[in-house]
């Protein structure tokens, strides 16, 4: 393993917990009547470093279990994020984007959700 690498690991070990938090998935996960949230991909590149920091974005796909006698809105979401890391190892977020994800859906209707931090 690299440094990149293992600076990666570092940044998605505190990122992961926080995308669950924040209000864009918090209102993502309210729409979709599913629990149990948990990231099944994700992509996390470091895009610039500095002498005192490092930038940072990612993608992101969850999903969720379907509560089984609520109305089904869908059970998925993507998201994108960014950020910065100090040489502290202290971490700001800046911006989480959220969207349920529907593969049958093509009727152009936006429902994502953005949070600025």
């Amino acid at each position: 393993i690299d440094r990149v690498d293992m600076l990666q690991d570092a940044v998605w070990d505190v990122v992961n917990p926080y995308i669950w938090e924040s209000e864009s998935a918090s209102g993502t996960m309210a729409e979709t009547n599913a629990t149990d949230w948990s990231v099944d991909e994700f992509d996390l590149e470091i895009t610039e470093c500095k002498s005192n920091e490092c930038t940072f974005s990612g993608t992101f796909v969850g999903s969720g279990e379907q509560i089984e006698d609520k109305w089904h809105y869908g059970n998925s979401m993507s998201g994108t994020f960014q950020g910065t890391v100090d040489i502290e190892g202290n971490i700001s977020l800046d911006d989480i984007n959220t969207e349920i994800m529907h593969p049958d859906r093509n009727d152009g209707y936006d429902d994502s959700s953005e949070e600025g931090v």
